[in-house]
């Protein structure tokens, strides 16, 4: 019997002990939390007040705070060049993209740029003529779905 009972206050402890060093963890993870949102904070106070500093308070005569406002300054003008690059890639792509629509006037079912029979709308040529839609027509719905609405027939279209 003193043997189970050994046993028993054995596992209480250690039971106990679990549960003190899980909410120590949870304590500790919480206080990490609250230091990393009040550093965020901090952050973003700081950016604010630097931002009202460029903008207001500027001093020409204070050498380390114009080295600092003209390296921002620069900083500005590369973003926004590259914002112009970016956007004169994205036009010449838009123009690239357009010139090869109207070279290749693509498959007449998918409207996409392949050549006919290379699409997946399409099964090929017959006779050198592209095909007007898919080789096979699909049902707009399964076939199941109009009888469980109770429409008459049950079947999806498939007269196109």
């Amino acid at each position: 019997m003193k043997i189970l009972q050994t046993l028993g206050s054995t596992i209480t402890r250690t039971v106990e002990q679990l549960v003190e060093k899980n909410h120590r963890a949870a304590m500790v993870n919480r206080i990490r939390l609250v230091i990393k949102n009040e550093s965020e904070s901090s952050t973003r106070l700081y950016e604010e007040l630097g931002r009202y500093y460029f903008d207001h308070l500027r001093d020409p005569e204070n050498k380390e705070t114009e080295r600092l406002c003209g390296s921002i300054e620069e900083h500005e003008a590369r973003i926004h060049r590259a914002f112009g690059k970016m956007a004169e890639v994205a036009e010449e792509a838009r123009a690239a993209k357009e010139a090869a629509a109207k070279e290749a006037p693509g498959c007449e079912a998918c409207g996409e740029g392949y050549s006919c029979g290379d699409c997946s709308s399409c099964s090929g040529c017959a006779d050198g003529e592209r095909l007007a839609g898919p080789s096979a027509p699909l049902p707009a719905e399964p076939a199941f779905y109009g009888a469980q609405k109770g429409e008459e027939g049950g079947e999806a279209a498939d007269d196109e």
